[in-house]
């Protein structure tokens, strides 16, 4: 049947190439005259593989509609409705989903939620071939598609929640009227995030020190609680975490670059703290100098920011993936920026217990040792569904 369906596909093409098809008053009953038989037949049979082939025939045929909107836009819609039921036609529907939100810009969330959902898809498909049904930490996570978050089986009882984060573009760095504002945290520059992309998931909250515990066997940490956030971890240790929970739960988890962890960090906000600009009201975000007693405090007991996200202002500062550098930002990619090829430091991000507010505010950058181990700097992590 695929070897007929895609003479069937060059030949039908051709004709659409040679001469404009019919403009009929319904897209629909255009759609059904002339991919109708065709299209039952492809949605009768189990083979995935005429999905993308149909899917990619619908594409084509869609592009050269130009002279019929209505049903240019109800043929991407199909190809959406085809590339969707497996992984191998979703670059097609992403591509038609594209098209759509060019074409109907009124209808972005929509199409960006239909764009999550291939994309997700696209996840669990690559990685159902190497899940372990005798593990449970390696199910499928999120339980759908459309899940806004992402719960990860550490073991021992410890699990970790993580936030979607969505795809967008953000003014990183801080202005040069900002108080508090260090010289390295600009130029201001506008860095994209994850284009063509569902986003990413971001931990709710620092990593514990059971979830440490659970993962690495030890905690480290000055100030025991389970709940607490882990410290005294170094860059290497963060980054052993990660290799460990990627194998167990057969997930891509690592430390967010620095350009990730600022852009959910600000979580749409152009302010110098993610809830605005008023110094009063840090005590209800963030563990800091002026209400912490100096020491950590268990996670999520302040208010998170619009992405759900807590403590990014205060209680411990955060490791990130890149290598610092003071002047990077005068050079950085405009698109998901990784930083400098190499360096002596790694970037540290956000605020801690003992910090001012000026020293806890989104565009607040530092930098330790790889190795280097500290009481107020521990980390949370990432997940990419691609």
């Amino acid at each position: 049947m695929l070897s007929h369906l895609k003479r069937l596909s060059i030949v039908m093409l051709a004709g659409i190439c040679a001469a404009p098809l019919p403009v009929l008053a319904d897209a629909k009953s255009d759609y059904e005259m002339l991919f109708g038989k065709e299209a039952k037949q492809v949605s009768a049979t189990k083979s995935t593989a005429d999905d993308a082939v149909f899917a990619k025939k619908l594409l084509d045929a869609a592009k050269a509609r130009t002279d019929a909107p209505k049903t240019q836009l109800f043929l991407y819609e199909k190809v959406v409705e085809f590339g969707r039921r497996d992984a191998t036609g979703a670059p097609h529907a992403l591509e038609a989903i594209e098209l759509l939100i060019r074409s109907q810009p009124s209808q972005k969330a929509k199409w960006q939620e239909a764009k999550l959902n291939i994309a997700e898809k696209q996840f669990q498909n690559s990685r159902g071939a190497v899940s372990s049904p005798k593990s449970p930490s390696t199910a499928p996570s999120p339980k759908s598609p459309t899940s806004k978050f992402l719960t990860l089986d550490l073991g021992k009882g410890a699990k970790m929640k993580l936030a979607r984060i969505p795809a967008g573009s953000f003014m990183m760095g801080s202005p040069k009227t900002e108080k508090g504002r260090k010289s390295h945290e600009g130029p201001q520059h506008k860095v994209t995030i994850s284009p063509g992309a569902p986003g990413f998931y971001m931990g709710t909250t620092e990593v514990t020190q059971e979830q440490y515990e659970a993962v690495m066997g030890k905690n480290p940490s000055l100030f025991k609680a389970p709940k607490n956030p882990v410290e005294q971890v170094s860059w290497n240790d963060a980054v052993e975490f990660c290799k460990k929970v990627s194998a167990s739960t057969r997930r891509t988890v690592r430390l967010p670059t620095e350009a990730e962890w600022e852009y959910a960090c600000r979580a749409g906000s152009k302010t110098q703290f993610c809830f605005g600009d008023d110094a009063k009201q840090f005590g209800d975000y963030a563990w800091y100098h002026a209400n912490s007693r100096l020491k950590t405090h268990p996670v999520a007991q302040k208010k998170p920011n619009a992405w759900g996200l807590y403590d990014m202002h205060g209680n411990v500062r955060e490791h990130c993936l890149d290598w610092w550098e003071k002047g990077y930002y005068a050079k950085a990619h405009a698109t998901d920026p990784q930083g400098p090829a190499s360096g002596r430091y790694r970037v540290v991000r956000g605020g801690a217990y003992g910090y001012p507010e000026s020293g806890c505010r989104s565009a607040t950058r530092d930098a330790d040792a790889p190795d280097y181990r500290i009481n107020n700097v521990g980390f949370r992590v990432v997940v990419w569904p691609h």
